[in-house]
């Protein structure tokens, strides 16, 4: 609404302008050919602005009642050639019965008959009409074609957004059953040898799934919130691997209130679990390093395992990861997962650094 007010106020504030400014022109002429008076030109310049104005403006309205198809390039430009002779024989005859009324109205031995004067003035305000009104129709169409390109840009600019809130929203929806099967994969590795231990593991399930079903509604969530959801599920899983597995964390304070999409890094401790550690009877170490670099967010999870082993790539987890980042960043964040040493696999997460605005 507001932004078709500020059209139609642009529009009035240009026809107004064009106009007055072609109606001046017109009374500078007419002040050095010595026949001005300052009454009877302004009485001119007032019905000069109106007969302009009241042409183009029903030109205006008879387009906008066309159909969409209508207003085709090539359609369009037959039908404004076409619109530019008939307005031009209309401004002939409203600006000749206006010259010859103003004529009679202040000259009373004025006694030139309508039709010769019609016959000596035609050509020279016909030859006028379609050289202004071929600029008015010409700028309004571009104006308008612009106005529409902008409209257009804008709706797919709008569409593209929710396209990409759908997206997220789908992949947020993936994440929650992904997760709470393979925490449950590893309570149920519990109860038979240890119930006990299987208890507090429903416990640290429980208030995992509140601090996942919470943050998984926000697109981005600060580092630290997302370190509290992987050290609560660390610790779920040294429940089931005992001394096996052995947790170090390498994070740089700078980062805590930096932005990330929530359980991306819980999602590469995940799978660091599952397809490393997970597979190897001697357990191994798992290393979660949080830094930056620039504009970079640096994120590193590594642990024991071999990609041969690991199908590099596969699964929900990782594909899910992969497409976030896409649909957030736009090509702006990378994934690695490498074999950086022998029987090192290190998965590398790099974002743009953004930070949450701190309170006033």
């Amino acid at each position: 609404m507001l932004n078709r007010i500020t059209t139609a106020g642009l529009y009035w504030r240009c026809q107004l302008a064009g106009w007055t400014l072609a109606a001046l022109f017109w009374s500078y002429q007419a002040y050095f050919q010595g026949r001005f008076h300052v009454g009877i030109a302004a009485l001119h310049l007032l019905l000069d602005v109106a007969i302009g104005i009241g042409l183009t403006h029903g030109y205006r309205a008879w387009v906008k009642r066309q159909p969409p198809s209508a207003l085709l390039v090539r359609s369009s430009a037959f039908r404004a050639l076409g619109a530019v002779l008939l307005l031009s024989g209309a401004y002939l005859l409203a600006v000749v019965s206006k010259n010859y009324g103003m004529q009679v109205l202040f000259n009373p031995s004025y006694a030139t008959r309508f039709a010769y004067y019609y016959e000596q003035h035609a050509l020279t305000l016909f030859v006028t009409g379609i050289r202004l009104l071929t600029i008015w129709v010409l700028l309004y169409h571009v104006f308008q074609y612009a106005q529409r390109e902008i409209r257009l840009t804008q709706e797919n600019a709008r569409l593209q957004v929710l396209a990409g809130e759908a997206q997220l929203a789908n992949l947020r929806a993936q994440l929650n059953p992904h997760f709470l099967f393979n925490a449950l994969h590893t309570i149920k590795a519990l109860v038979l040898d240890d119930p006990r231990v299987a208890r507090r593991s429903i416990d640290l399930l429980a208030d995992l799934l509140r601090k996942s079903l919470t943050n998984s509604t926000d697109e981005l969530i600060t580092v630290q919130a997302e370190l509290e959801l992987v050290r609560d599920y660390l610790e779920l899983e040294t429940l089931r691997f005992e001394e096996r597995l052995r947790c170090h964390y390498h994070l740089d304070p700078a980062t805590h209130e930096a932005l990330v999409p929530p359980l991306s890094i819980q999602g590469l401790v995940e799978n660091a679990i599952k397809h490393g550690i997970g597979r190897r009877k001697q357990g191994g170490t798992l290393a979660v390093t949080v830094s930056y670099d620039q504009e970079m967010l640096i994120v590193t999870i590594s642990n024991c395992g071999r990609l041969v082993d690991a199908a590099p790539g596969a699964g929900l987890g990782l594909l899910n990861l992969r497409e976030r980042l896409a649909a957030h960043y736009h090509g702006q964040a990378r994934f690695e997962l490498v074999q950086s040493a022998a029987e090192v696999v290190t998965a590398t997460l790099a974002m743009p650094l953004i930070s949450r605005p701190c309170a006033s």
